[in-house]
């Protein structure tokens, strides 16, 4: 009988995360078992190669919680602005999470086309669907009136990607206002409420 493991995968994903976003993807894969107290054979036989572990630790779950919140939604009777500062509120924290990994698996050279082959659907183009989708569903609430919804989910998308990059790369100091106010950028256009 094999004897169970003392370290779970998900402990040493955890480990490994920290020790690339910490020390680049030139860090050692010793670094990595040192850090959970195994050796390098023990997460080779694990994980097969280093960068099979980096994809691993720094790609994220193929089903991340906001795009799940956002295939069960809109709710019908909520208010529809407050429901599309949800949405971006929850794709901002995936963003802010996830664009250190992102950068680091392009700066270890793994190619991007290996990386979306992972998925069944490319993650960005999966992003892109579920909130074009997402936007057509309140419409049919009356939650929002009709629009191109391909691009207002590309420019909403675009503008939370882009404020997570500037942080990440240039520390560009972002207002604490700033979802609220791509929100009411949108809004003039999407709002079911006749202007005045």
């Amino acid at each position: 009988m094999a004897r169970p493991r003392q370290v779970s995968d998900e402990d040493i994903l955890s480990a490994a995360r920290t020790v690339f976003l910490e020390h680049g993807p030139s860090a050692s894969t010793q670094s990595v078992a040192d850090a959970v107290g195994l050796s390098q054979p023990a997460l080779f036989k694990r994980f097969g190669t280093k960068a099979e572990m980096m994809l691993k630790a720094l790609l994220p779950k193929r089903d991340p919680e906001w795009m799940l919140w956002v295939e069960s939604g809109p709710v019908a009777g909520v208010d529809g602005r407050d429901q599309l500062v949800e949405l971006l509120t929850r794709v901002n924290a995936f963003f802010t999470e996830f664009a250190p990994c992102f950068g680091m698996l392009h700066a270890s050279g793994i190619a991007h086309n290996d990386v979306m082959a992972r998925f069944d659907e490319p993650p960005p183009r999966r992003a892109h669907r579920l909130i074009s989708e997402w936007l057509e569903r309140a419409a049919d609430m009356g939650l929002m009136r009709p629009s191109s919804f391909n691009s207002v989910a590309l420019a909403l998308i675009g503008a939370v990607h882009s404020r997570v990059m500037l942080e990440h790369m240039v520390q560009l100091p972002v207002p604490a206002d700033f979802l609220d106010t791509v929100v009411d950028v949108y809004w003039a256009t999407l709002s079911p409420e006749e202007s005045p």
